[in-house]
């Protein structure tokens, strides 16, 4: 476990609570996409786990651009950037959306494509009405950029 939880969370109760629900109902798109995201990925740091899980909920829904974009940020956390973008712009290319740009955003901003990225970040904000949501990444992409 990552030292940069507190050790008094439960985390191997959760993990049973994730795959309980998977039992449950296996295509519920929300546990998939945040076991992969929030438990998987930002807890356990597993991701090759977290990618699979999260192209499993694309399989189950093909048309979620928020399962397409959970698993481009999954990829991106992999370290994948390739698939990471196809995943991103296939989610955009389904619906153009807050949370479309915003993936392609992070993507973009992984792999250092600074340019791509604000790009990104500018129709975030504009389908977003400047939510801070899309506010702060777009400052973080301009203070690494330079």
């Amino acid at each position: 476990m990552p030292a940069r939880h507190d050790a008094s969370w439960e985390w191997a109760k959760a993990e049973q609570e994730f795959l309980r629900a998977r039992e449950l109902n296996p295509r519920y798109l929300q546990n998939l996409v945040w076991y992969a995201g929030f438990y998987l990925v930002a807890i356990q740091e597993r991701f090759d786990e977290s990618v699979a899980v999260a192209k499993q909920a694309v399989e189950y829904d093909p048309l979620s651009v928020y399962a397409r974009g959970i698993l481009s940020q999954m990829y991106s956390q992999a370290g994948r950037s390739t698939e990471a973008l196809v995943a991103a712009n296939s989610a955009r290319e389904l619906e153009e959306s807050f949370f479309a740009y915003w993936c392609l955003q992070g993507v973009l901003y992984s792999d250092q494509q600074f340019a791509k990225a604000a790009e990104a970040g500018e129709m975030a904000l504009a389908l977003s009405g400047r939510h801070a949501f899309a506010l702060g990444p777009q400052a973080m992409i301009f203070a690494n950029w330079g």
